[in-house]
């Protein structure tokens, strides 16, 4: 049997609480920075939904407060990247990602 610490479990659980939180790393980690209406439009991309303005300003300052996000100002432009701590939590993402099983590769072997 494996021997699971369940302390991080409840940590990866806490971790993929936040849908927007998530997508929001990841994409600034596929398109780092974005100006806020260019991530708008990257999560309705990457989705197929788009957070309210209320939801992604919300969603920004708490990244900000949890150290994974700051904002610059670039060319009279305010633009958001990831920090060290936000671009360690988009690899543990892509880790979670790439150990989930593929779907769609098992749907088409039932077929």
């Amino acid at each position: 049997m494996v021997a699971l610490r369940f302390d991080r479990l409840v940590g990866a659980e806490d971790l993929l609480r936040s849908r927007w939180q998530n997508t929001i790393i990841l994409c600034l980690a596929a398109e780092n920075p974005l100006r806020y209406v260019e991530l708008g439009r990257a999560l309705a991309d990457y989705t197929g939904a788009h957070p309210s303005e209320g939801v992604l300003t919300r969603t920004l300052v708490r990244l900000a407060e949890d150290g994974l996000v700051r904002s610059d100002v670039v060319e009279d432009h305010k633009v958001y990247t990831l920090t060290s701590d936000g671009e360690a939590r988009a690899r543990v993402l892509a880790a979670i990602d790439r150990a989930m099983p593929d779907t769609d590769t098992e749907e088409e072997e039932k077929e």
